[in-house]
Formats: structure tokens, C-alpha cells, sequence
């Protein structure tokens, strides 16, 4: 099977346009060449050069150039219809389509491409694949979302079986554009799923610039679920492996840092792409969003404005699903109440249009707003309640797809431990080989040495006799190392058995105080809680790997928790962690989540039911090898909470102080439980309870202990 070399040339400048610029003076060089070879050629050869030299005049972002390659994409095409030849039509209709998709005319760029993939059916020894991933794209800038996917799904019917390596690259680059678009959808796991399938396919080919755009994409789905920390990680991963060359990925980060209000850096990487692409529409968005959060509102008018007119006259629509809700933002800031919700409406029926899911949900919430501004609170209401309806809907699907994301990471570890076990296996082969080959030589020695005779024998069993005693203490030594090697490993597997009764035991509170939020319809609490306990969740399954943490990440899951804590029970308390000396956290190494059940019996058993502003104090101290943590809260104390508690509150706290307790036994090594916390109860002058103390001891490990251990 035959592919047309430029239809190649058309995607790959589509995504990756810099790299040309890197050339320009080869294709200077190029461009000589063909002008000197044109006057020398006739007939399909002629096409061919015209073909040729309006292929590279295209490659520049200078519109006078452009302008020349449409020339002679022009004259290429009037001489392919004078002599009928098919592949020149095709060739100069494909051309122009990539060259109008550059200069973001995205309608005039689909006509071209449809041109071009109806001449490529009339030959049959040359496949419209890659017309047809053309065509995909040009359909996906144009908010065509499932119109897209048919046409990707139509190239990957022809490559049941990749027949090369520019063959597994286009595979590559449909499965991953698949994702972008499921993503669109609001289908998140499935956009998770087609990306990583598109890593795999460039990683098979170890194609760099097929990783980075990969590693950009599942960039782009973290970005969407609000996870800014881990875009950053796979949108500098994808820089690290080649992505950089892409301005869209500049944009990307500009976006993220400045969801992050972090301005300077969302500046600096939107001016590295308005020097690389001065023409980008996308480039222009991100800098009108850039002023829109620092309230530059009438110069974020400007932009949006100059944009969403020319996004509308080539029916950009992807681009304007963002234009149109900024716009009703910079209206409604600026209180024109009636152009705020003409845009907002606008943006919400175009996204209905294309079935972009986050979008809709995104502006029923921007129309709620609005109304509510407007003091029509019955239609605010309405948008709010399809607000939530559809937000409840997506963020099930985030969980599904971060829980996907944790999968695959799971996965692929257990590849690698299962290919490091076979290693080993392999190893301990050799060496019991290695072992026989040597008992074989000793008996062949045995039998030489009898053969000599009484005195060889003598001697022989004189040997014998001392290997025998030495062979006996080395299995005693061999014994002992083995009951040691166990005796350790049962520990580590009984802290690792408590550690799995302590995550369910924590999980299960913090699901109960969500379902809680939903019950009482307090959805934006809800899912501001969400959030965190993702979050959390995300830290407590990396944690619970690993036998020691350091204390620097405990707090921060501990500060994580304690959050989530203030926001359920409405910040009726606060709470202070300090250090009474110097403290490395980076240095001190303790077992995950053991601070995490005293926190939690203070709140639940003595703030809960406090009146008042509730405090929460948590000292840390070293002494020796001892981390000290004293645990202080002003509740109720132990008696009052012992006559209002419930049989199920009951259970709860005896589960996780009785976990942490032996989880200090084993890393104490001693079986005695009372050695390790003590609980005091607190009064004021007056004798009556006024909280709380608990006094928490930790033989804790440094960094060098720590990797030992592990």
C-alpha cells in the first residue's frame, strides 16, 4: 500500500508547526532547488514541483509567503485538471486545506480536505487514511465532537494491522485526540483509557515527540478535573520528552498558572508562544483569562471581543466555548447584567450544540449567577438545580477516571516487580547451576582421590571431617539469619495488615461526613469536600505502600484531614500545629496516619459537642530517639462525652486508638500497650472539665533506619 507523503506533512505541521521554523533555512534551500528544477518540467512532473514549492511556502507562519505557496498550490491544481491527473488534484486540494487550517479558516480548510478525500477514493492503490484524520481534526476545531470520532474511527479501521512505523504513529495520534475529545464529553475514564493507549503505541515505537503530545494529553484531563499539581507534572514531562516544540502546550501551562493566580509565570509562558505564533486565537484566549483574573476587564474585552469575532467567522467553535462565557464574566463584573446573560446563553446552547458536558454544566452555573445578580431568583434557582444535577453526574465520572489513572499507575508497578521476581528467579537458576557443576567436579575429585589409594584416603576423610563441622556451623548460622529475615517479615506484614483496618476506618468517616453534605442539599459544600477527600485519598493510597513516611508528609495529610474537618462542622474550631525545637520533618521517618485517629477522637468526642469556638493544639518535640506529640483540645472532656456518645460513636474510637496502639507495639517492639500514649483530662480553677491532653511517644526512624527497614 501506497501514503502520500504530504498528508503527513499536513498533521504533523498542525501540531508541531515550530519545528519547521527551526529549518527555515533548509527549506530556504529547498525552495531554490525547486525553483531552479520548475522550468525544466512538464506534465504531472511539473505539478508535482508546483505541488512541492507551495507545500514548503506553507510551512512559514508570514502571510506574504503563504500567499505565495497559495499561488502555486493554485497553479499546481489548474494544471492537475488540464491533464487529469488525479494524485495532483489530490495533492494541491490537501495542501491548501492544511495551509487554511494554519490560518485558523477552519470551514474553508474542511471544504479543501472533503475535496481531497473524495480524489484519493479514485485511486485505488492509495488509501484516504490519513485525509480522513485529517478531516477529524479540522471537525474537532470546529466543535464537530462526534462527526470527529467517526472520522478517527474510520482511520483506525484501516490499520487493523499496522503495516509500518509512520502507520503506528497515526494510530498514536487518532487514540489520543479520541481522548481529548471523550474528555470534551465529559467521559473522562474513556479519555484516560484511549491516552494511555496512545502512550503505549509511541512509547512501543520509542517516537518522542508521540510521548510528549501523549503526556500533554492526560495533562489536559487532569487540568479539566480541577487537579492543577498533577497537569503541571505531565505538561513539564511532555516538555522534557520534545513537547516543548508545541505552542499549544506553552498555552496549556499559562492556563494552569493562572487558575493558580500564579500571573507572572501564566505570562511568561503565554509570550514564549505570541513570539513562536503571533496568529494563534488560542494564545489570544489565554491572555484575555489572564486579564480577566487580574480584573483588567476592559482590556480583557478587547481581546475576547477581537477573537470571537473572527472564531465566529470561521466557525471555530471548540475556541468558542471559551469566549462566550468569558465575555458574560467581564459583562456581569462589570455589572451590564442584560450582555452578560445574552453571552452566557450563547455559550450555554453551543455547548449544548456540541456536547461538551463541563461546558454545559459550567454555564448553567454562569446563568444561575447571573439571574441571581439580576434578582430573578426563580430562574436562578432553575439553573442551579440542572447546575447540580449535571455536576453530581461529572464528578462521578472524575472519581471513575482518577480511580482509572491509580489502576493503570497499579498495573504497570505490578508489571515491573513481576519482570524484577523473574530477574531474580533467573539469577538463583544460574546460581544453583553454577552449584551442581561444582558438586559434579567435587565428586569426580572424591573418586580420583579413592582410586590413590590408603594415604589419599586417610587424608580424604581428615578433609571430610573438618568440611563436616564446618558445614554444620554454617547451617546453624544459616538458620539463625532465616528465623531473623522472618521474624522481621511477620512484623512488617502484621503493621501492614493494621495499616489496612486503619485506612477503611478512616475512609468510611470521611464518605459518611460526604453523604452527610448531600443529604442536606449542600451541594457546593459537597463538592468543595469532594475535592479535598480526593486529595486525600490520593495521599493515604501512596502512603499506605510504604512502611515509613516522613513526618513532613504525616502533617500534611494530617493538615489535609483536619481541613476537611473545619469545613464539615462549619470552622466551629481551629487548630495549631508548632514545634517547641528544631525539627528536620524531612529526616524523621514514623508509619503513615498514626497522628490522624487522636486528632479525630478530640473532634468528634470533645469539640463536637462544645459550645463555642473549639481549639485544637498540636505540639511536637525531640528527645533522643523519642518524637513527643502532645495532642490538646477545650472540648467537653472524657466524662461529659461518655454520657452522650452512641453505641456506633463507641466502636469507632475504640477501633482506631486500638490499631494505633498496636501499630506503636510492633514499631516499639514491645507487646505492652500502655507505654506509648497517655490520656489526661483537663479543668479549669473551678474543677470542672475543660478538655483533653493526650501525650503520644514515638520511637521514630531517621532516613538511614528507614531505608534499611523498607
Amino acid at each position: 500500500m501506497k501514503f502520500l507523503p504530504f498528508i503527513e506533512f499536513f498533521i504533523v505541521q498542525s501540531f508541531f508547526c515550530i519545528i519547521c521554523l527551526a529549518q527555515k533555512e533548509l527549506v530556504q534551500k529547498e525552495v531554490d532547488s525547486l525553483k531552479k528544477l520548475l522550468p525544466f518540467t512538464q506534465d504531472s512532473a511539473k505539478v508535482d514541483c508546483l505541488n512541492a514549492l507551495g507545500d514548503r511556502y506553507s510551512i512559514s507562519l508570514n502571510s506574504l509567503h503563504q500567499d505565495t505557496g497559495i499561488i502555486y498550490l493554485d497553479q499546481a491544481y489548474k494544471e492537475a485538471v488540464r491533464i487529469n491527473y488525479t494524485k495532483g488534484i489530490a495533492t494541491a486540494l490537501m495542501h491548501r486545506g492544511g495551509m487554511e487550517l494554519i490560518r485558523h479558516r477552519y470551514s474553508i480548510s474542511e471544504q479543501y480536505v472533503r475535496k481531497a478525500i473524495l480524489y484519493f477514493k479514485k485511486m485505488p492503490d492509495i488509501l484516504p487514511d490519513r485525509g480522513h484524520h485529517a478531516l477529524g481534526y479540522v471537525l474537532y476545531t470546529q466543535g464537530h465532537f462526534d462527526e470527529a470520532i467517526v472520522e478517527f474511527q474510520t482511520l483506525l479501521h484501516f490499520f487493523q494491522k499496522p503495516y509500518s512505523e509512520r502507520d503506528r504513529e497515526f494510530i498514536s495520534r487518532s487514540l489520543e485526540f479520541l481522548g481529548v475529545i471523550y474528555s470534551l464529553k465529559g467521559e473522562l475514564e474513556k479519555g484516560f483509557e484511549l491516552a494511555q493507549k496512545g502512550l503505549a503505541e509511541s512509547e512501543q515505537k520509542n517516537d518522542s515527540l508521540g510521548i510528549a503530545f501523549s503526556l500533554m494529553i492526560i495533562g489536559d484531563l487532569y487540568q479539566s478535573m480541577g487537579d492543577y499539581p498533577m497537569a503541571l507534572e505531565y505538561y513539564h514531562a511532555s516538555t522534557a520528552q520534545g513537547g516543548d516544540y508545541d505552542p499549544y502546550l506553552s498555552l496549556q501551562i499559562a492556563a494552569v498558572h493562572n487558575a493558580m493566580q500564579h500571573y507572572d509565570s501564566a505570562l511568561y509562558y503565554h509570550q514564549r508562544t505570541a513570539v513562536r505564533d503571533p496568529v494563534s486565537t488560542y494564545a489570544h484566549i489565554v491572555l484575555g483569562e489572564i486579564y480577566l483574573q487580574q480584573k483588567k476587564y476592559r482590556e480583557a474585552l478587547q481581546v475576547f471581543k477581537k477573537v470571537g469575532l473572527f472564531l465566529k467567522k470561521n466557525n471555530g467553535r471548540k475556541d468558542l466555548l471559551r469566549v462566550f462565557p468569558d465575555m458574560a464574566k467581564v459583562y456581569m463584573a462589570q455589572k451590564n447584567y442584560p450582555a452578560s446573560l445574552h453571552y452566557a446563553k450563547e455559550g450555554l446552547a453551543l455547548a449544548q450544540a456540541t456536547g461538551a458536558r463541563q461546558y454545559i454544566a459550567n454555564g448553567f452555573k454562569l446563568l444561575a449567577t447571573v439571574y441571581e445578580k439580576m434578582g430573578v431568583s426563580h430562574k436562578s434557582l432553575a439553573y442551579l438545580e440542572k447546575y447540580i444535577t449535571l455536576k453530581d453526574s461529572l464528578l462521578n465520572d472524575q472519581l471513575k477516571a482518577k480511580l482509572f489513572a491509580y489502576r493503570s499507575k497499579a498495573e504497570n508497578e505490578k508489571k515491573q516487580a513481576r519482570i524484577e521476581r523473574l530477574n531474580k528467579e533467573k539469577q538463583i537458576s544460574q546460581q544453583q547451576l553454577k552449584i551442581q557443576q561444582q558438586q559434579l567436579q567435587q565428586a569426580s575429585l572424591l573418586k580420583k582421590i579413592l582410586i590413590g589409594g590408603i594415604l589419599a584416603f586417610v587424608l580424604l576423610g581428615i578433609i571430610l571431617f573438618r568440611n563436616l563441622i564446618l558445614k554444620q556451623r554454617n547451617e546453624k548460622l544459616k538458620n539463625e539469619r532465616t528465623q531473623a529475615i522472618l521474624q522481621h517479615k511477620t512484623v512488617e506484614l502484621e503493621m501492614q495488615a493494621l495499616r489496612a483496618q486503619m485506612n477503611p476506618h478512616f475512609i468510611f468517616n470521611c464518605l459518611s461526613s460526604i453523604n452527610r453534605f448531600i443529604l442536606k442539599n449542600e451541594s457546593e459544600a459537597a463538592s468543595d469536600y469532594l475535592t479535598k477527600f480526593s486529595r486525600l485519598i490520593r495521599m493515604v493510597l501512596l502512603h499506605s505502600k510504604q512502611t515509613f513516611i516522613t513526618l513532613q508528609d504525616e502533617l500534611e495529610t494530617l493538615c489535609l484531614y483536619l481541613e476537611m474537618e473545619r469545613l464539615r462542622f462549619g470552622n466551629a474550631f481551629d487548630y495549631n500545629i508548632s514545634f517547641v525545637n528544631e525539627i528536620e520533618q524531612e529526616s524523621i521517618f514514623i508509619p503513615p496516619l498514626l497522628l490522624q485517629p487522636f486528632a479525630e477522637n478530640a473532634i468528634w468526642h470533645g469539640l463536637m459537642h462544645k459550645q463555642g469556638q473549639g481549639h485544637l493544639d498540636i505540639e511536637l518535640s525531640l528527645t533522643g530517639k523519642i518524637l513527643t506529640c502532645v495532642i490538646t483540645d477545650n472540648g467537653i472532656g472524657r466524662s461529659n462525652a461518655d454520657s452522650i456518645k452512641s453505641k456506633s460513636t463507641e466502636k469507632q474510637k475504640s477501633m482506631g486508638l486500638q490499631i494505633t496502639t498496636e501499630r506503636l507495639a510492633l514499631i516499639n517492639h514491645d507487646s505492652s500497650a500502655k507505654t506509648f500514649f497517655t490520656i489526661q483530662d483537663l479543668t479549669d480553677g473551678n474543677g470542672i472539665a475543660a478538655g483533653t491532653q493526650v501525650i503520644l511517644k514515638i520511637h521514630y526512624r531517621d532516613m538511614v533506619e528507614a531505608i534499611i527497614e523498607f
